[in-house]
């Protein structure tokens, strides 16, 4: 890039991070005053408990949450540390979560427990990089437990986060799978949550409940959304609309 290419891109990348810093402070205070509208209410969402939060996220991982809920409630409930669950029995533990398929997830489980005890004193460790060494843990799950847990400013990137990066902030991944872009995650991140720090989950767990109920993958509810006025998605769904 010549020096003149560099002194025009500048200017134009300032005015794009200023115009992002704006919807994303107006889309935050919007999303959590309108959250009655559309809240979900979970188990897990009322606990503190490290442990149990780790529990719920590995539990969700490919499976509707209202079929969670009742597995996660047993689990908890009878095995509600680490050192208790490290001791499980697989196939009692297989029995329980039966109704969500994918039996590995009690191995998985088990395993995760063991580490914890093992390395880390019974404590769930509250580092990103400490929660992606847990057997099976990847970047969603452990951006989940950081943020949920410990209220640290990750967003759990996954489709859902995806599509409201692409709708509402016009921001796409160059990757051949979005979901895997850590770097654009920590990138509207960095506009979404770190001025929030007190309600960091609450603004994650609200950006999940619109994306489930209003910013869907298939026949948004874009008439009389919140973010309308000011969501890039807009002239897509206009058009759609002169189409009929």
């Amino acid at each position: 890039m010549t020096k003149s290419a560099k002194q025009n891109f500048l200017p134009r990348e300032r005015s794009m991070k200023l115009e992002l810093d704006v919807t994303a402070t107006i889309f935050r205070s919007d999303l959590l005053n309108n959250w009655n509208d559309f809240r979900r209410f979970f188990a897990w969402r009322e606990t503190e408990n490290p442990f149990h939060i780790l529990i719920s996220e590995i539990l969700l991982q490919k499976t509707n949450a209202r079929t969670v809920e009742s597995v996660y409630n047993m689990v908890v409930e009878k095995y509600p540390t680490p050192h208790m669950l490290s001791l499980a029995n697989p196939d009692e533990l297989i029995l329980i979560l039966k109704p969500l398929g994918l039996a590995y997830r009690a191995e998985r489980l088990i395993a995760i427990s063991n580490t914890i005890v093992n390395k880390y004193e019974g404590s769930v460790p509250d580092s990103l990089n400490e929660l992606l060494s847990l057997p099976g843990v990847g970047n969603y799950v452990a951006r989940a437990v950081a943020c949920f847990a410990f209220n640290q400013a990750y967003l759990p990137w996954d489709t859902n986060m995806v599509r409201i990066s692409e709708r509402v902030f016009n921001l796409y991944s160059s990757m051949s799978r979005p979901r895997t872009d850590i770097k654009l995650a920590d990138y509207l991140g960095s506009f979404l949550l770190a001025k929030s720090c007190v309600r960091v989950k609450e603004i994650v767990w609200s950006m999940l409940d619109f994306a489930s109920s209003i910013c869907t993958a298939r026949n948004p509810k874009c008439e009389g959304c919140f973010a309308f006025e000011y969501c890039s998605y807009r002239d897509t769904f206009n058009a759609l609309q002169g189409e009929f």
